[in-house]
């Protein structure tokens, strides 16, 4: 019996979840260790969030919990590793000097061939990566321009 076996198991006896069935939802960086796998108690950065594919319910856990409840051991450490690697970049990202702004006052670079656009919308600044408009808008411009650093990420 592995760790996740013998330290979970009791957890998820308690609250009544089924153990398999799981999809994961998305992978959310805290910044820092604040975060608690619901399923082993452990501290995490990294919050991967699922929900149960038949029944609905939707729950918070670490790597190797989501690992073992959704069956898949890839998807779960690639998107981990993307926001590593968004974490690290971002604060060059941020104060590049490639940046620049446009006579309408976007401000806009050109980055692995796609030209990344940060755009006014009302208050906040949306954003757009190569053809892909994001679908949500960002109070500040450092977090517009983090949002497009993870689209680039993520761009095939």
């Amino acid at each position: 019996m592995d760790f996740f076996e013998k330290e979970c198991v009791h957890r998820w006896k308690a609250n009544g979840l089924p153990r398999k069935g799981w999809e994961l939802v998305d992978v959310e960086d805290t910044g820092d260790l604040t975060s608690e796998c619901e399923w082993c108690g452990t501290s995490i950065r990294y919050v991967h969030h699922i929900v149960h594919k038949t029944q609905g319910h939707r729950s918070t856990c670490g790597c190797v919990c989501g690992e073992n409840l959704t069956q898949d051991y890839v998807g779960h450490r690639a998107k981990e590793k993307m926001l590593r690697k968004t974490a690290s970049m971002s604060k060059r990202w941020l104060t590049s000097p490639r940046w620049r702004q446009s006579e309408r006052g976007n401000i806009y670079r050109r980055d692995q061939a796609v030209q990344v656009l940060l755009y006014k919308k009302g208050a906040n600044w949306g954003i757009k990566v190569g053809e892909d408009w994001g679908t949500r808008t960002y109070p500040s411009l450092d977090q517009a321009k983090i949002a497009a650093l993870r689209l680039l990420n993520e761009r095939p």
